[in-house]
C-alpha cells in the first residue's frame, strides 16, 4: 500500500512538472485579424490597416500607432494610415508626435494640429492634457510613436502606463519587421532575447514579431512585394508585420 501511495506521488508530480513546463513554454495566443497579404509599397499597407479598423476609429477616436524609427519606410505606413483616414471621411484633426521619433512628411494634410512632446515621461502630463483636451472638442487623435510603447507585449511602456493612469483602453497598432525565410530572422528588432540578457526589457515585442514570422516560413511567400500580415495579442491591441522588397541578405531590405 505505502509503495503503491509513493509511486502515484511520483507520477502527480511528473505530471504537474510537465504541465508547468508546458505552460511557460507555450507561446502566447493571438488571434489572426489580417493573412499574409501582397502590397506595392508601405503606402498602400497603411490605408488597408485604416480600412481594418474604420468603424472603431470613428467611435474611439484615438489611435496610438507605433514604428519602429527604422527602416524609414515604416513611416509611409503611417501616412498612408492618414491619407486613407481623410479619404473615408474620418479624418484625424491632431497628431500627437513622439518627440524622439523620426519626422513624417505632412506636406499633403492641411488643418492637421501637429504637437511635438515628449510621450515616455514618469508623470505624462503633456500627453493627458492633450488627450482630454481633444476629446472634450470630439477631436480625432493619432498618436505617432515608436512599437516598443505602443505594444501591450511589454509592460510599464508609455501607453500601458498611460491606461493604468487615466483608466483608459487605447487601439493601438504596433508594427515591426516581418521574417519570411529563417536566414532573415536577423532583421527582427527588437531582438527576441532570454530574460538575462534584455537589458531594455524589450524582448517580448521581438519574440512576438519572431513567433508570428515562424508561421508563414511553411507558406513560402514571394520577397518581390511588400508582405504585411497583422494579428491581435490581446483587445484592441494589434501587431503589424512588414517585409520589404527583396529582403534577405544582410544589408538589403532595410
Amino acid at each position: 500500500m505505502g509503495n503503491r501511495i509513493y509511486i502515484f506521488l511520483i507520477s502527480m508530480t511528473v505530471a504537474a512538472g510537465v504541465a508547468i513546463l508546458f505552460m511557460v513554454g507555450r507561446e502566447p495566443q493571438t488571434t489572426l485579424v489580417m493573412s499574409p497579404t501582397m502590397f506595392d509599397g508601405p503606402a498602400q499597407i497603411g490605408s488597408a490597416v485604416l480600412r481594418q479598423f474604420q468603424q472603431q476609429i470613428a467611435t474611439e477616436k484615438v489611435v496610438a500607432f507605433g514604428v519602429p524609427t527604422q527602416p524609414d519606410w515604416h513611416r509611409s505606413i503611417v501616412l498612408g494610415f492618414l491619407t486613407a483616414a481623410a479619404t473615408e471621411k474620418i479624418p484625424f484633426d491632431i497628431l500627437i508626435v513622439e518627440q524622439r521619433m523620426p519626422e513624417l512628411d505632412l506636406s499633403g494634410f492641411s488643418g492637421l494640429e501637429v504637437y511635438s512632446i515628449a510621450t515616455n515621461t514618469k508623470t505624462q502630463s503633456d500627453l493627458v492634457e492633450r488627450l482630454q483636451a481633444a476629446r472634450s472638442s470630439g477631436k480625432r487623435v493619432l498618436i505617432y510613436t515608436a512599437s516598443v510603447f505602443t505594444t501591450h507585449l511589454i509592460s510599464g511602456n508609455s501607453i500601458s502606463r498611460y491606461e493604468k493612469l487615466t483608466g483608459e483602453q487605447l487601439l493601438t497598432i504596433s508594427s515591426g519587421s516581418l521574417a519570411l525565410r529563417s536566414n532573415q530572422e536577423f532583421l527582427i528588432d527588437p531582438p527576441c532575447l532570454g530574460s538575462e540578457r534584455d537589458q531594455n526589457g524589450t524582448s517580448p515585442l521581438g519574440c512576438g514579431l519572431l513567433h508570428a514570422s515562424r508561421q508563414v516560413y511553411r507558406k513560402h511567400l514571394a520577397n518581390d512585394r511588400h508582405v504585411a500580415i497583422m494579428n491581435s495579442p490581446r483587445p484592441n491591441d494589434y501587431l503589424l508585420l512588414v517585409s520589404a522588397p527583396g529582403q534577405g541578405a544582410k544589408g538589403t531590405g532595410n
